[in-house]
């Protein structure tokens, strides 16, 4: 045995662990830096809800991002998979735009209107709905008045498991069917979330409402 062998050997067993602990860790680390991309890029396709789209009674708008949903929704009636478009009555949802402040209601009205969408096929749903939560409780009460049993919703695909989830519990019991239409942001993908400030605190932000809301809403 060398002299550097029995040096090893006669070290404190303590010592030898956190050696041992510390390049395992450091070994670890090199391998999640070097996969970091295609395991970050693949947990956000785990987290992604994406339903298979067909006919359905209405596409319901949400608050936020209204020029994407809006396109989206307009798509979906050209195409003939719904005759009626919900947008959600929103709360302090004001845009500065020259001429004056506008919300997310009137822009997703003007937004269908300007791809062709006839005043008839548009309604809104709800009274100053302040949160996801409250859009879905308000599509509740819309499917009682209305005797609706399915729905299309465009959403942001970091956004689709948090509006599943709130969704689905508000419409428990009911014949129901909500199919999540998830879309890309215009500032990040799913290939790319991480490297962009928006995407990484929109993911960050994302869970923290996930957790609120089985936390808050679940009972």
């Amino acid at each position: 045995m060398t002299k550097s062998h029995r040096f090893i050997w006669q070290l404190p067993a303590r010592l030898i662990h956190v050696a041992v602990l510390g390049f395992a860790a450091v070994v670890l680390t090199s391998i999640g830096w070097l996969w970091r991309e295609p395991l970050l890029e693949k947990i956000v396709i785990l987290w992604t809800v994406s339903d298979p789209i067909g006919a359905a009674d209405a596409v319901v708008i949400l608050g936020g991002g209204v020029s994407d949903k809006s396109r989206i929704a307009a798509d979906l009636y050209r195409r003939g998979l719904t005759k009626k478009i919900l947008i959600s009555d929103v709360l302090d949802s004001s845009h500065a735009i020259v001429g004056g402040h506008y919300s997310d209601t009137t822009l997703s009205r003007e937004a269908l209107r300007g791809y062709g969408v006839p005043n008839v096929a548009i309604e809104t749903f709800g009274i100053a709905n302040r949160n996801t939560k409250d859009e879905a409780v308000a599509l509740s009460d819309w499917c009682t008045r209305n005797s609706a049993t399915s729905f299309i919703i465009p959403t942001e695909f970091l956004f689709s498991r948090r509006v599943r989830w709130i969704f689905d519990h508000e419409l428990d019991g009911r014949n129901v069917k909500v199919a999540i239409d998830s879309f890309e942001s215009s500032h990040y993908a799913r290939n790319n979330w991480w490297k962009t400030d928006e995407g990484k605190n929109a993911f960050k932000l994302e869970i923290m409402k996930f957790i609120y809301y089985q936390i808050r809403y679940r009972y």
